[in-house]
């Protein structure tokens, strides 16, 4: 079974109908002001990609255990394989 892990998670996600469920990066300051890094899982719906909902973790490994085990049985999509198809070029996005 393929899952979401450190080397995909960028453009890796997990998609049931029109929701999908993917990890974005972000940052926070935290209570003495320091910049802190932070993982959110988001749950989109369709073309608007309306939040669903947001869960927070500290680390990546969190937010990958969560959606792994959340989401894993819905339908895994690699968007570099699907940006690929799409396009009918060279059969990679990753120089572009």
């Amino acid at each position: 079974m393929l899952v979401i892990n450190e080397l995909n998670w960028t453009f890796c996600q997990y998609i049931n109908g029109e929701t999908r469920a993917l990890i974005h990066q972000g940052g926070d300051l935290n209570d003495s002001g320091e910049p802190m890094e932070l993982f959110f899982v988001n749950v989109l719906k369709g073309e608007e990609n309306d939040l669903v909902s947001q869960h927070t973790f500290p680390s990546l490994n969190e937010a990958q255990d969560y959606i792994n085990r959340k989401f894993a049985h819905w339908k895994f999509e690699n968007q570099l394989d699907q940006a690929a198809k799409d396009s009918g070029g060279c059969g990679s996005c990753v120089a572009h």
